[in-house]
């Protein structure tokens, strides 16, 4: 087949380009969004694509688009050299090949590094705010972000701080007492208890079965979250006892509810 060197490309009211009934390609009116605001800000830069009926082979969304944005007119192509199956052909060619590319990462932060530093609007890339934000992040941005700062000479929180974060309470103090615990609650009853953080505390199973639990009666319970002190202080910290119920008759019905979020620094090494 000949190459032609020019295609021919004239304006044409909106109204008589015809879509496809059977186009196979959905269009989310997202993507008519974009490319809405493309075509504001850059022109039209692509013409629509029709077959010698005036049905749309290649811009359905430049179509929507175009009424969209209330255009009257809008530039069309005629493919008028294509046979009945080129057509069809091409009409899903163009769709199904946009497929196969991906965007090479470590090329595309940097354009909208450059985009960014000419106070351009970066909207107009066709990426959301959370695709820009991830792009943007720089490599090493989580290395950093694990590093962990040198201790203070003189801590922020002292003992028995009480830190109201929105609905969000924190206490400094030991979670083992019960005054601690009713200070961090105050009148919120919880519907879930999670204890004994993994501060160094060494894995001991030896205790399900000294209070009388098998793995077959754990898996029948409800519910039920266990994580005890064995008595020692591993690493510094005192950690207490949480217990929940499960079914009746697999362990008691009240289990004594010591520790919360709460956790503090013993004075006994």
């Amino acid at each position: 087949m000949k190459m032609n060197s020019e295609i021919q490309v004239d304006r044409w009211p909106i109204e008589r380009v015809i879509p496809y009934p059977r186009n196979a390609r959905t269009i989310p009116d997202a993507a008519v969004d974009k490319v809405a605001a493309s075509i504001k800000e850059f022109g039209w830069r692509q013409p629509i694509v029709v077959d010698k009926n005036a049905v749309i082979v290649i811009g359905h969304v430049r179509r929507l688009a175009a009424l969209k944005l209330g255009l009257a007119e809008a530039p069309v192509h005629v493919a008028d050299n294509l046979s009945d199956a080129q057509i069809k052909a091409l009409r899903l060619m163009d769709n199904r090949s946009h497929d196969e590319t991906d965007f090479d990462l470590a090329l595309l932060g940097p354009e909208l590094v450059d985009l960014r530093d000419l106070a351009y609007d970066l909207s107009q890339t066709g990426f959301d705010a959370r695709e820009i934000d991830a792009l943007l992040v720089s490599p090493d941005a989580d290395e950093k972000a694990n590093v962990t700062p040198p201790l203070p000479e003189v801590a922020v929180t002292q003992p028995e701080d009480l830190w109201c974060c929105g609905p969000h309470r924190i206490l400094c103090s030991d979670g083992t007492q019960e005054s601690a615990t009713s200070r961090l609650l105050a009148r919120t009853v919880p519907i879930l208890l999670v204890s004994d953080p993994p501060y160094g505390v060494e894995l001991e199973p030896e205790w399900r079965e000294e209070v009388g639990l098998n793995p077959r009666t754990v898996q029948g319970a409800k519910l039920l979250m266990m994580t005890a002190s064995t008595g020692r202080q591993p690493g510094g910290y005192s950690l207490g006892t949480s217990l929940m119920s499960g079914t009746p008759g697999s362990m008691p019905e009240k289990l004594p509810l010591r520790c919360l979020a709460a956790i503090s620094r013993s004075e006994h090494k």
